[in-house]
């Protein structure tokens, strides 16, 4: 029986598109335990994914992945550390493939909340089923929200600095509506932070959290690979809890020494620019002005940072990616400028190119 489980597994993850998968679920479904039907539903989720929330929700819709789905809910109605795992690896699989209205989806939800809130999943599996949650539009507001909330809250020490900066920004960022993807220009606007929340944001940037998570350095023992991977999670972590932190509008703001804190832990983990897309620089911008932290150095370098980008852009490109960007909410404000600029010192070169050309016509 395992002989023949692990064989379906390879088979699964051989399967080059969404199609092949769909083919393979149709035909082998009923030998599927537990292992295998999760493996199924993460490789259908994962082919289906670039084709656009549409394409991946109608893959969801088809009879025979709503059979493998019920048949893995009842393989996993234990409460056994496996089941919690399957459960978790569904509900990110669903998240992709499932409408978000779901009652299925929606009674996944809540029991995921139940084993967080009762201590019976890891790190790595709350941080899965938030980032799950999120696409689904569940973390801002409403009793899913709240839950995470709380059972997260006596677990922020377990979390690394990447780790932590992702939940933070799950709850203060709604992801777009869903059916959308994040270049659809149809992002939603920050959410202020209230309730089990807000005391999420205030416990997770308190000094002794900060310190513990964003600054303690590693022993004198550590590798340099360990250095390494310690330093990309704290650069990420970092940014992402500042623009978290901005956009969660604290009421009142947050101490001004959890923002240094978060700042120091950029500039100690050797953050740079330089190597950021537009929308992190423009979101990182945004944050920073929006936290009144527009004099820091970090402020200047993000906007030579994001100038440069910006100049290498074709004058197609500039109006192109300004239009992309106009639609996706104030976040996006400081690069706009800056492709506006651009684009408008562009313009105005190619007219007075057109004017000295029309003058040499005039003169010969």
């Amino acid at each position: 029986m395992a002989i023949l489980q692990s064989s379906l597994a390879v088979d699964l993850l051989r399967c080059a598109t969404a199609a092949d998968v769909l083919v393979h679920i149709e035909d082998h479904a009923i030998q599927y335990d537990a292992g295998a039907g999760s493996v199924a539903l993460h490789v259908l989720a994962a082919t289906a994914r670039p084709k656009g929330a549409d394409e991946a929700r109608r893959l969801g819709a088809t009879p025979a992945v709503g059979r493998l789905v019920m048949q893995l809910g009842a393989q996993l109605a234990g409460g056994s550390d496996l089941d919690a795992r399957g459960l978790v690896a569904l509900l990110w699989t669903l998240a992709t493939l499932a409408p978000p209205d779901s009652p299925l989806l929606q009674g996944l939800a809540k029991r995921i909340i139940l084993l967080a809130q009762r201590g019976r999943l890891t790190p790595g599996q709350l941080h899965i089923s938030a980032q799950a949650l999120a696409a689904l539009g569940l973390t801002a507001t409403g009793s899913i929200a709240t839950g995470l909330a709380h059972a997260l809250l006596p677990r922020l020490a377990a979390f690394n600095a990447a780790q932590l900066g992702d939940l933070l920004r799950v709850f203060a960022i709604p992801p777009p509506p869903p059916g959308t993807s994040a270049n659809d220009g149809l992002s939603a606007p920050p959410q202020r932070a209230e309730g089990a929340i807000e005391a999420l944001f205030r416990e997770a940037l308190s000094p002794l959290a900060l310190s513990a998570t964003f600054l303690e350095p590693l022993a004198p023992s550590a590798s340099t690979s360990e250095r390494n991977r310690l330093a990309a999670a704290r650069q990420h972590g970092s940014a992402t809890a500042l623009v978290a932190l901005a956009a969660a509008d604290l009421d009142p703001p947050a101490d001004s020494a959890a923002v240094g804190g978060l700042l120091t832990a950029l500039n100690r983990a050797g953050f740079g620019p330089e190597r950021l897309g537009m929308r992190a620089l423009s979101e990182l911008l945004w944050a920073l002005r929006r936290l009144n932290k527009a004099d820091e150095p970090l402020h200047g370098e993000l906007l030579g940072a994001l100038h440069a980008l910006v100049a290498q852009a074709t004058p197609e490109e500039l109006e192109a990616a300004a239009v992309e960007v106009a639609a996706q909410g104030e976040r996006m404000v400081p690069a706009l400028l800056h492709l506006r600029e651009r684009h408008a010192t562009l313009a105005e070169q190619v007219r007075g190119l057109h004017h000295r050309f029309h003058l040499w016509e005039f003169v010969f």
